[in-house]
C-alpha cells in the first residue's frame, strides 16, 4: 500500500489528492510517506504551498515503485488466467464420460 501512496502522491502532486483516490485518510497517506522516508533515510518530496514534487531520491523510488506495482498486477493477472484455465479444464473433465 505504501508504494501505491508514493506513486499517487507523485502523480497527483499532493498527499490529500492521493489519499482521496486511494480511499485513505490524509493522515494515513502522510504516515505512509513518512514511513518510506524513514526507511530510505531520504526526503522523497519537496513540499510547497502549491503541492509536492519528488526529490531526486523520490523520483527514483517512484520509478521503481511503478515497476514493482506493474509486476504485481501482471502476476495477479497471470494467476487469474491460470485459475480460470484450471476451472475450465475441470468442467471439461466432469462432462467427459467415465
Amino acid at each position: 500500500r505504501h508504494l501505491e501512496v508514493l506513486v499517487e502522491v507523485a502523480r497527483r502532486r499532493g498527499v490529500s489528492a492521493a489519499a482521496r483516490v486511494l480511499h485513505l485518510s490524509q493522515p494515513a497517506a502522510t504516515q505512509a510517506i513518512a514511513g518510506l522516508e524513514r526507511t530510505f533515510d531520504a526526503r522523497l518530496f519537496d513540499r510547497a504551498p502549491d503541492g509536492v514534487a519528488p526529490t531526486q531520491a523520490g523520483a527514483a523510488c517512484v520509478l521503481r515503485a511503478e515497476r514493482a506495482l506493474a509486476q504485481v498486477r501482471e502476476g495477479l493477472a497471470e494467476a487469474a488466467r491460470t485459475r480460470a484455465e484450471r476451472e475450465r479444464l475441470r468442467g471439461r473433465d466432469a462432462r467427459e464420460p467415465g
